[in-house]
């Protein structure tokens, strides 16, 4: 078992968020990308590819973990 270390979740800036927002405006099913996200205390990072984009849900799915829009930290596309 890894060893946790429980970490509070940060508040993004305006500029971080915007900067998320035009990224996320940009991704399109079956691209790869690379997300830091906030999950159960701790930041996790998770590589895959897109496989749903539910801007209404507020739910990206990689692989087959969702992450919510609000939990997402950054957020880029592999090229």
């Amino acid at each position: 078992k890894k060893e946790k270390i429980v970490v509070p979740k940060i508040e993004l800036s305006e500029e971080m968020k915007e900067e998320l927002d035009r990224v996320m405006r940009s991704i399109r099913k079956n691209d790869i990308v690379k997300v830091i996200y906030f999950h159960q205390e701790e930041y996790l990072q998770i590589t895959g590819m897109v496989s749903r984009l539910d801007g209404d849900a507020g739910i990206l799915k990689v692989v087959n973990t969702k992450i919510k829009f609000e939990d997402i930290y950054s957020v880029e596309i592999a090229v």
